[in-house]
């Protein structure tokens, strides 16, 4: 259901529309909250072994790009939504039942530290912090080694592209709101910036 605690409902989920009462209806959009390769230790910095991460491009038919860090992956992916919003607004989404099929390989060399998630229109990388504006710029940082390497460009020119045309997307975006004024565990964040396919190099400046 789409909402927490005393405040949770069903939700059901016939051919491929979403029921909300008393009435609405809306298309499904099926994503991986929780996709994740076991860190080689349990300090923060672990983190980019994937995780509790909610972006909605983690959807059928993506490809999603984890550093491994130990021998033997174990690969654990959960929390699939049969819809949810960007930003995960409630901190929850449609939960539902799911079977899920993947192919695993291995692509050495990949330049970035963290998550990158590929789907057929986009490339997007991933930042988790405590705020939003440490969340960004771990994305940004990503995006831009991400660009650097795809285009074969400098940093600079990665940079102007990432800051004018990248799209910043919310993933777990509510922080704290949702613990209704009670702490609990570690208050976090997460995004992703997301750089279009149709960016291309023409081989030649601009000439007016």
């Amino acid at each position: 259901g789409p909402f927490r605690g005393s405040l949770r409902s069903v939700a059901p989920v016939r051919n491929g529309l979403l029921h909300f009462p008393p009435d609405f209806v809306v298309p499904i959009k099926t994503m991986i909250g929780v996709i994740q390769l076991e860190p080689v230790s349990q300090h923060p910095c672990a983190w980019n072994h994937g995780g509790n991460m909610d972006y909605n491009s983690i959807c059928p038919g993506s490809t999603v790009y984890i550093r491994a860090q130990k021998e033997g992956g174990y690969l654990f992916l959960g929390d699939v939504h049969a819809r949810m919003s960007d930003g995960e607004l409630t901190g929850t989404g449609v939960e539902i039942d799911a079977v899920i099929t993947l192919k695993v390989n291995r692509v050495p060399g990949f330049p970035t530290g963290g998550i990158v998630v590929e789907t057929a229109d986009a490339y997007f990388t991933c930042g988790m912090g405590a705020n939003w504006e440490e969340a960004l710029k771990i994305a940004w940082t990503d995006m831009v080694a991400l660009i650097s390497h795809l285009y074969d460009t400098t940093a600079e020119h990665a940079n102007l592209i990432v800051g004018t045309i990248g799209d910043a997307v919310p993933g777990y975006a509510a922080g704290t709101l949702n613990s209704r004024g009670f702490q609990q565990g570690t208050p976090y964040v997460t995004c992703q910036i997301s750089i279009t396919k149709e960016l291309r190099r023409t081989g030649e400046p601009f000439k007016p």
